[in-house]
């Protein structure tokens, strides 16, 4: 059963029978598949997606946890638009070694509370890894499959590997947050 309720400066939240709100997150937004590289010191970015029914602006940050260690935000959440919908979302970055992902795991999820108490609970889907990370720049890791160059404005954590010739030799490319 689905139910409306409205709260905040007249915005509408939509919830599940129980009270949990019907949220949805994007975990290092903008790419899919969601990797998390177990062996990069990278936060993990994770935007919590505002929608017409859902204002990530009512969102009481002190609550935000992340993965099954449920960990706390490193830094303030910023009200951003993560997804271009013209909607602003919540981003907030976790460390990894304080989320409790593991390597195999295929999920990790975000739970919290809006100001009013109402909680809330959102995952989405995620691939492990246990690569060769790049830290400051100065680091080149190199093994069978990729190639990785990254500049100190880089992240190794949201690699993409490319094939980019026939003999299987890829290049990880590190996205600018």
């Amino acid at each position: 059963m689905i139910f409306s309720i409205i709260l905040i400066l007249g915005t509408t939240q939509t919830a599940f029978a129980g009270g949990l709100l019907s949220v949805e997150i994007d975990i290092d937004p903008g790419n899919d598949p969601n990797f998390i590289n177990l062996l990069c010191p990278s936060p993990i970015p994770v935007g919590l997606l505002g929608s017409p029914s859902f204002d990530a602006s009512v969102v009481d940050v002190s609550t935000l946890k992340f993965g099954p260690g449920g960990a706390d935000p490193t830094g303030i959440p910023q009200l951003t638009d993560v997804n271009d919908d013209g909607i602003l979302d919540l981003l907030s970055f976790y460390q990894t070694v304080l989320t409790g992902i593991v390597l195999g795991d295929t999920e990790a999820c975000l739970t919290g509370e809006i100001l009013d108490g109402t909680p809330f609970e959102a995952c989405d889907s995620i691939v492990t890894i246990e690569n060769a990370c790049a830290v400051g720049g100065d680091f080149i890791g190199i093994d069978s499959t990729m190639v990785l160059a990254a500049g100190a404005q880089y992240t190794a954590a949201w690699m993409i590997p490319v094939l980019v010739s026939a003999i299987g030799i890829g290049i990880v490319i590190a996205r600018k947050f």
